[in-house]
């Protein structure tokens, strides 16, 4: 299947008012330019029945460009801040990956490190999906005095919850005990 691209841009500015993926480049767009593009989607068919019928109705202010070249159509897909320069599209920064959000989940953790006197006074590194995650956390009293005592040290597993499901407060609420 061969997609399509048509950009409907505004030739005062350049500014991209719109832009439609075909699924099948001998799709057209079967309505003329509506008052909103809301109502431009709604008359918008997934198939036309006749294929051919030609662009009408575009504002005098307003220009399209159709695109068939199926990498010009990626680099477009995968792109932010794609521009219309002179009449030919350009297109922008390819669109960062989304940066991968740690869990917010009660899991088992490594202590990295303790520092009494900080507000968040542990440190605990979790592993998930092959990505190693530091922690800063409070801790529970039972685990401060655990610590004092000495029946914690760095590298014991800890039990860690978020208080009210808050991501930004973790605390170390129990110790997996060694054998």
């Amino acid at each position: 299947m061969t997609k399509g691209l048509w950009v409907i841009y505004r030739k005062s500015d350049s500014e991209i008012a719109w832009t439609y993926l075909t699924n099948d480049y001998k799709d057209r767009i079967p309505v003329p330019f509506p008052v909103t593009m809301e109502d431009y989607m709604l008359g918008i068919p997934d198939k036309k029945p006749d294929g051919e019928t030609p662009l009408g109705g575009i504002p005098e202010d307003y220009a399209s460009i159709e695109v068939n070249d199926q990498s010009i159509i990626a680099a477009f897909e995968a792109s932010t801040n794609n521009q219309v320069v002179n009449g030919e599209l350009v297109t922008g920064e390819p669109t960062p990956p989304p940066i991968p959000q740690p869990p917010s989940s009660t899991h088992r953790a490594e202590l990295i490190s303790v520092d009494i006197q900080a507000e968040k006074k542990a440190t605990v590194k979790r592993i998930w999906e092959e990505r190693k995650y530091l922690y800063d956390c409070f801790i529970t009293e039972n685990i401060k005095d655990q610590w004092a005592q000495g029946d914690i040290s760095i590298g014991d597993m800890m039990l860690v919850e978020f208080m009210d499901n808050d991501p930004m407060s973790p605390v170390v609420t129990a110790c997996y005990w060694r054998r």
